[in-house]
């Protein structure tokens, strides 16, 4: 008799738990959805810099606080900035998002004979526009 009791309750914990794993299938469509419109949705953004197949690839946004003038971008194997990578009278409004595309200067790579892995690091230098109206700065302390 025990033995029926166990063996009825097993049976049943068997069949709720397997009732309990169905899945649906509404929430893989509801994703394809929001794919979908996401790529409706593709926002064209100011291109900075040259695009190219070795160029790196990034979204970035201005929230520095002041419009941008220029940017340059260096290797920790430079020494010295390059050129500014934006147009003359570009400017990178603040708050505004950009695509830039920086491509890495192959020419400061170290020698391909070395068994050292070395890390590479990145510095960018923000150029920012100047007001002359001391208006637009109200909190800036002047020294």
């Amino acid at each position: 008799m025990k033995k029926k009791i166990v063996a009825m309750l097993l049976i049943a914990c068997m069949s709720i738990s397997a009732a309990a794993c169905g899945k649906s299938e509404e929430p893989k469509e509801k994703v394809k959805t929001e794919a979908q419109k996401e790529t409706k949705e593709k926002k064209e953004y100011q291109k900075i810099g040259v695009e190219s197949a070795e160029a790196f690839d990034v979204l970035v946004k201005n929230s520095v606080g002041a419009d941008i003038t220029g940017i340059t971008v260096k290797t920790t194997a430079q020494t010295e900035y390059p050129a500014n990578m934006m147009k003359s009278g570009e400017v990178w409004k603040n708050g505004d998002m950009v695509e830039l595309f920086y491509t890495p200067d192959t020419s400061a790579a170290p020698a391909a004979e070395t068994d050292k892995a070395i890390n590479v690091g990145y510095s960018v230098q923000l150029t920012l526009a100047y007001y002359a109206d001391i208006g637009i700065m109200p909190h800036m302390p002047i020294f």
